[in-house]
């Protein structure tokens, strides 16, 4: 078996590794796929009832796989694939398969999984009833398979009624620190705090009491250090004998926010915040310590007076300030650290409170005290600086 087969193959038994993940899907009429886009190859799940895992996986290129969809359906398998590979995720789509037994009508989904050199599009495939006009179906038990399973990005963990862990995925073992995943398999979610930390195992045992809840919160993972997720809990397929509660969770997406330090050191353009009061440089990004040479040991003590400007430059400058609460530029002669002498044109403003009096300077690179910035694209991008708070 060639190492593109393997990896395909190696994709589907961890999503289902066991009979009874496999038991799951079959409960819901649920299976996996995975689409290689180098290879142009799909593999998917087979029912056997003889294999250890109650399934065979089958492989075969993708003009194959096509030829089992009714010719009108074919477009919208292509379609998942190409959103999956585009955007991250495809949202579910109906299509119609050429049976033995006639049309058998399915519902198909898909994610990227980016963890390997190459990405494979990993796919839901959900049996469902009436045509391509009937409503879809939009239960918390599809969404739990093909958001929850299907998508890479999520942390997922499968538990039965009792609380033995049944699956979980990749992101989860990643987000926890976990090795391997037969150090979760098979055991009691609740007595495994050494591995998954006190906050889940605990939340684990309010959920199999029936508190199935969703919110965003602090949880302690088994090294003591502690992130934030957005999280929920779903039973699915409660009631059956493959019933299980699903647990889901990303990072918090307060904590995914942009930081203001990230995007200035981003910026061709010096930025510098500045303390009036003592003329000292709080604060430098990337250019502003490369092309003014700053070092980062100068930070918080050098003065912007004592080489960049003059005093008189300064005091010009305060007064505009002062006056209009900020300054479009004037161009100015700024004596740089690596020796040189050049031409700016220096965008200014308050940051936060003027009492607190912090400003924000731009340095737009001008070739005379008489042009405009040499660097056009750069134009009224200080004023979206005003907002930015640096804590």
């Amino acid at each position: 078996m060639s190492d593109k087969i393997s990896a395909l193959s190696r994709a589907i038994r961890n999503l289902a590794p066991n009979r009874e993940i496999n038991g799951l899907f079959a409960a819901i009429g649920a299976s996996f796929w995975v689409y290689d886009p180098v290879a142009e190859e799909i593999c998917w799940q087979q029912d056997d009832l003889d294999s250890p895992r109650g399934y065979r996986v089958r492989k075969m290129s993708i003009k194959q796989a096509l030829q089992k969809y009714a010719q009108p359906y074919r477009v919208c398998l292509l379609q998942v694939i190409q959103a999956a590979l585009e955007t991250g995720f495809a949202s579910p789509v109906r299509a119609s398969l050429v049976t033995d037994q006639g049309p058998k009508w399915v519902e198909l989904t898909a994610a990227r999984f980016t963890g390997r050199d190459t990405p494979l599009v990993i796919g839901v495939m959900q049996e469902c009833a009436g045509g391509a006009d009937a409503p879809q179906r939009d239960t918390a038990l599809w969404k739990a398979a093909a958001a929850v399973l299907a998508s890479t990005s999520a942390a997922a963990l499968i538990v039965d009624p009792a609380g033995t862990v049944l699956w979980a995925n990749r992101s989860l073992l990643e987000l926890f620190g976990i090795a391997d995943v037969r150090q979760l398999l098979g055991r009691d979610v609740r007595t495994v705090p050494n591995h998954l930390g006190k906050t889940l195992t605990g939340k684990f045992a309010q959920a199999l009491a029936g508190d199935h809840d969703s919110a965003s919160g602090p949880f302690e993972r088994n090294d003591g250090t502690v992130i934030e997720l957005d999280y929920q809990f779903q039973p699915l397929a409660p009631g059956t004998a493959n019933g299980c509660i699903v647990f889901s969770a990303e990072i918090s997406r307060a904590k995914l926010l942009v930081e203001a330090g990230a995007v200035l050191d981003a910026l061709p353009t010096p930025v510098l915040v500045v303390e009036l009061d003592t003329h000292r440089i709080l604060y430098a990004n990337t250019a502003g310590q490369g092309e003014l040479g700053l070092s980062a040991a100068q930070i918080g003590l050098e003065r912007l007076t004592d080489q960049l400007l003059t005093g008189s430059d300064l005091s010009d400058l305060i007064s505009v300030l002062d006056t209009v609460g900020w300054d479009h530029g004037r161009v100015w002669q700024v004596d740089t650290h690596l020796g040189l002498k050049r031409h700016y044109r220096i965008r200014s403003c308050f940051l936060g409170k003027r009492s607190a009096r912090r400003v924000v300077l731009e340095f737009l690179p001008a070739k005379a005290a008489t042009d405009k910035p040499a660097n056009d694209r750069a134009n009224g991008f200080f004023s979206r600086l005003v907002g930015v708070s640096f804590g």
